[in-house]
C-alpha cells in the first residue's frame, strides 16, 4: 500500500499535465487512511481533465460491487426514491463503482488464468475474452497489438445468436509470442 501512496503523491504532475482524470473502482474506505488519502488527493487534482480517464480497481470484486449497488437500490425504493418498476440494467448500472466507465470490450486474462476472478462481472457481459500465457511483466506494445487485432477478427453478437462466422481461408490461431 505504501508503493500505491508514494505513486498516487508522486505522479499527480504527470497526469495533470496530460489531461488525464483519475478514478477508482472498488472500496477506497477499505484501504490504509495515507493510502486513501493520497489517492483521493490524485482523484481530486485530476478532476476534470479530459484527455483521458485512468481506473484504478481498489479493494474491488465485482460479486461484492454487485451486491452493493442492490443494497444501495433497495435503499432508495424503500424510501420512495425509486419504484422497483423503475429499475432495469442502465439503472442498475449507474449504482455500480464503476458508473462512469463504458462496457467492456476486451477482456485480456495475463498469467495463464482461464477464469473472470470477479473482476467486472456486470460490465463484461458481452465482452470478448482473451486469455494469455503472458505474464503481465512480459505484457509488451506487441502483444497488446496483436491481442487487438484477434478482437478486430472476432463477430460481436451482444447476446444474441448467429451464424459463426465463415472465414475464407484458413485463420491463424492466435499466438502472442509471434509478435516482435
Amino acid at each position: 500500500m505504501e508503493l500505491l501512496q508514494n505513486f498516487a503523491d508522486d505522479h499527480q504532475t504527470f497526469f495533470r499535465e496530460r489531461a488525464i482524470s483519475v478514478g477508482v473502482s472498488g472500496a477506497l474506505d477499505d484501504l490504509p487512511t495515507k493510502t486513501r488519502r493520497a489517492l483521493e488527493n490524485l482523484i481530486e487534482s485530476t478532476a476534470g481533465a479530459a484527455r483521458m480517464k485512468v481506473t484504478f480497481a481498489l479493494s474491488y470484486g465485482g460479486r461484492q460491487d454487485i451486491v452493493d449497488a442492490a443494497r444501495s437500490l433497495s435503499v432508495h425504493a424503500r424510501a420512495g426514491l425509486v419504484l422497483p418498476e423503475e429499475i432495469d440494467q442502465a439503472f442498475f448500472r449507474k449504482h455500480l463503482t464503476t458508473s462512469s466507465l463504458p462496457p467492456v470490450d476486451l477482456l485480456i486474462r495475463t498469467g495463464g488464468e482461464t477464469r473472470l476472478s470477479d473482476f467486472m462481472l456486470f460490465e463484461a457481459a458481452y465482452a470478448e475474452l482473451l486469455f494469455l500465457p503472458t505474464l503481465w511483466p512480459d505484457f509488451v506494445p506487441a502483444t497488446l497489438h496483436a491481442a487487438v487485432a484477434e478482437y478486430s477478427r472476432r463477430q460481436r453478437r451482444f447476446g444474441s445468436w448467429s451464424e459463426p462466422p465463415h472465414h475464407s481461408g484458413s485463420v491463424e490461431a492466435f499466438d502472442p509470442f509471434d509478435s516482435p
